[in-house]
């Protein structure tokens, strides 16, 4: 994730070109792309009222859920700075970034303070979907919820039942499926499932999660959400 400079943070990820999924209108981008969750600020952190909170970028064999709930862990110290690499803070894809960039501001969350929260995906620099979130009262983690949801390009994202809307989503090594930020309508026989968004963690049951490196971003290219699945 990354806490960008835009009026808000920005959550990115960044992922390896032969990683890519397109099905139906869902597209896996594994490169050079950013998911960006960012929010609105009362307070002035830049010339743009925004911070970055979190890069988590793709296919670096780290769990970027894991990562984003590391409390008092974090890049943004000077020491931690020396050795990030440039890529970390931008969601510029031809800039490299081996790992995921957490800020402090995630422990320190200024719930009274912030306004919105936006979650955006990037692909080679250019945004392609987003999610802003109503940030007033929250927390680091309850945010991302549905009653939350104040403007989006997914104009659906707001009105239809979805089964799953969390950042822990679900962990079941033994089914297996490992799917973070996981914004998904519905399930169906042999994988036919409809959804948003998820972070793909490790190796999944289902054969539209493709193979590591981990973490892989999916997510619907339509205006709604769209069939993630492939029937078997």
């Amino acid at each position: 994730m990354v806490l960008h400079r835009q009026v808000s943070e920005v959550l990115g990820v960044n992922t390896p070109t032969d990683n890519k999924v397109s099905q139906n209108n869902l597209a896996s981008h594994v490169n050079n792309q950013c998911l960006l969750l960012i929010f609105s600020t009362g307070l002035v952190f830049m010339e743009d009222h925004s911070v970055l909170a979190f890069r988590a970028t793709a296919g670096v064999g780290v769990s970027a859920y894991e990562r984003y709930v590391a409390t008092g862990s974090n890049d943004d110290s000077p020491l931690a700075r020396s050795d990030l690499p440039c890529g970390c803070l931008t969601v510029n894809g031809s800039l490299p970034c081996d790992r995921h960039y957490r800020s402090r501001i995630l422990d320190d969350w200024p719930s009274s303070s912030i306004d919105t929260v936006r979650l955006t995906l990037y692909e080679n620099g250019v945004q392609q979907r987003f999610v802003e979130f109503d940030g007033s009262g929250s927390n680091f983690l309850n945010w991302f919820t549905q009653a939350r949801v104040v403007n989006s390009d997914w104009t659906d994202i707001s009105n239809e039942t979805a089964n799953f809307f969390s950042i822990a989503g679900v962990n079941f090594p033994d089914v297996p499926a490992v799917r973070r930020f996981y914004i998904n309508r519905s399930f169906g026989q042999n994988c036919d499932d409809q959804g948003w968004l998820l972070v793909a963690e490790a190796d999944d049951v289902c054969d539209y999660v493709p193979p590591p490196p981990y973490p892989v971003i999916i997510y619907s290219g339509a205006t709604t959400s769209t069939g993630v699945g492939m029937i078997t």
